[in-house]
């Protein structure tokens, strides 16, 4: 699976190597004890639905990038530091990147995952 991005006519892969968070427990704990993401690698947490989803970096090692996506478009773009206690937008998947991960993303940009 990969994360792409979408911004008019240029198409870009941002991660090749892409964990989900599947399961509930997997959705609470993310990051959370894990080694920080290396370039090219992302975490998604997919939801059934569009609604507020909020993201914490507790017990996160490294500063991440985050993009929430509401059907395939970009609603936040922030990168969060260890420790960031919530911060949150619309989603039905929300996306962690290495700090750097998500760089020319923006609101309204196109963002889906390609199962390849």
């Amino acid at each position: 699976m990969r994360v792409i991005h979408e911004e008019g006519d240029t198409i870009r892969t941002l991660a090749d190597d892409v964990y989900r968070a599947d399961g509930p427990l997997q959705k609470r704990t993310g990051l959370m004890f894990r080694r920080p993401l290396r370039t090219g690698e992302a975490m998604v947490f997919p939801f059934d639905s569009v609604s507020h989803r909020d993201v914490h970096t507790l017990f996160v090692r490294d500063s991440i990038d985050v993009v929430w996506v509401a059907e395939e478009v970009v609603e936040r773009v922030s990168t969060l530091t260890p420790w960031t206690l919530s911060a949150g937008a619309r989603a039905d998947f929300v996306i962690e990147l290495p700090v750097g991960g998500a760089d020319g993303v923006t609101v309204g940009d196109f963002v889906r995952m390609a199962y390849t």
